[in-house]
């Protein structure tokens, strides 16, 4: 089994950076396409509020902590049974976690670019679209930064 060697952390940001985005853009996607390419408020709306309601930030809020805990109980029994196979299951648990912090991220980021759009090719004024703009980039880099940082140091 081979020792993993951490990129360079420009590298590691760019890398993490370019997942992150990509995530995003397929969230941004669906919310057009699940709007008939923006054209039904309806449905946008509705898609909207299913990926960024309370329950996805609250489960947010929870995955994490509980995936760590998990991981707490794991290593508890690999050390207590000595498994290799435990261990290899903590680092994948581990692992996750970054990732899980990205999707809940890009899907808050996605569907909010996508409500701005729709915002400004309809100039609907019940939505503000620098307002979501600004949501959107703030949601995007707190997701990012923070699932950044979880990952480079469990790697």
């Amino acid at each position: 089994m081979h020792r993993y060697v951490k990129p360079p952390l420009l590298e590691f940001v760019l890398m993490e950076l370019a997942t992150f985005t990509c995530q995003t853009f397929i969230f941004y996607m669906v919310a057009v396409l699940s709007s008939d390419l923006l054209s039904d408020k309806d449905r946008l709306v509705a898609y909207v509020s299913s990926r960024i309601g309370n329950i996805a930030v609250q489960e947010l809020l929870i995955v994490v902590p509980v995936s760590f805990l998990v991981v707490g109980m794991l290593h508890t029994l690999s050390d207590k049974y000595s498994s290799r196979w435990a261990k290899r299951l903590i680092e994948t648990v581990l692992q996750d976690i970054p990732r899980t912090i990205y999707l809940f991220g890009s899907s808050v980021a996605g569907v909010l670019l996508a409500l701005s759009t729709f915002s400004h090719r309809s100039a609907d004024p019940s939505i503000v679209t620098g307002s979501i703009v600004f949501l959107s980039v703030i949601a995007a880099i707190t997701f990012f930064l923070y699932g950044c940082f979880v990952s480079y140091i469990l790697k």
